[in-house]
C-alpha cells in the first residue's frame, strides 16, 4: 500500500515538474514574441520619422537657399560688384550665418546648427537621437532656371532606449527657382 503511495507521489510530482516546465516556456515563448512586436513597432516608428526628418531637411535647404541667394542679390545691389565664389559664400551663410565675416540676421533658424538642432529636438520627443556629422554643403546652378542647395553628411540615428540604431550617408536636396528674384543688374 505504501509503494503505491509513492508512487502516486512521484507521479504527482511528475506531471507538476511537466507543468510547470510547460508555463515556463510558453511564457518565455510570449515574452519573446512580445520583445519582437515592440521592437518592430520601434523601427517602424524610427523609419516614418526618418522620413519625414528627410521631406523637412529639403525644405529647411530651400529656405537657406532662398535666404543666401536674397542675401547675395541685395549685396549685388548694394555694391555693385558680383560674389567672387558664390559656393563658399553660400557655406559661410549656411554654416556660420555670416557673409564675409559679417553676421546676417536673416540666416538665424536656417544654418547647419539651427537645423541640425531642430532634428534633435524632433528626436527627443520621441527618444531619438539624431546626428548628422562631417556634412558638405554646395550651392549650384543645375539649368537656367534653378538653384540647387545640396547637403551630404553622416547620417546616424539611435532609439534612446538601445532598441534600433542605423548609419547611413544622407544626401538632401532643396530646390530654389530664380524666378522669385529681381535681376540685379
Amino acid at each position: 500500500m505504501e509503494l503505491t503511495k509513492n508512487k502516486k507521489g512521484i507521479f504527482f510530482i511528475s506531471v507538476a515538474i511537466v507543468i510547470i516546465t510547460l508555463l515556463l516556456t510558453s511564457y518565455t515563448v510570449y515574452t519573446k514574441v512580445q520583445e519582437r512586436k515592440v521592437i518592430k513597432k520601434r523601427i517602424e516608428t524610427m523609419n516614418s520619422f526618418i522620413k519625414s526628418i528627410e521631406q523637412d531637411l529639403e525644405r529647411k535647404l530651400f529656405i537657406a537657399g532662398f535666404r543666401s541667394l536674397f542675401t547675395f542679390e541685395n549685396k549685388i545691389i548694394e555694391t555693385g560688384a558680383y560674389i567672387s565664389n558664390v559656393n563658399n559664400s553660400f557655406q559661410e551663410m549656411f554654416f556660420n550665418g555670416t557673409l564675409n565675416g559679417q553676421n546676417q540676421s536673416i540666416m538665424v533658424g536656417a544654418t547647419f546648427n539651427d537645423i541640425a538642432r531642430d532634428m534633435q529636438t524632433l528626436g527627443n520627443k520621441i527618444s531619438i537621437n539624431i546626428t548628422l556629422t562631417s556634412p558638405q554643403a554646395n550651392l549650384d546652378q543645375i539649368d537656367p532656371w534653378n538653384v540647387r542647395i545640396k547637403i551630404v553628411g553622416n547620417f546616424t540615428v539611435r532609439d534612446n532606449g538601445n532598441l534600433s540604431s542605423w548609419n547611413s550617408m544622407l544626401t538632401a536636396v532643396g530646390i530654389v527657382p530664380i524666378e522669385y528674384f529681381d535681376d540685379p543688374v
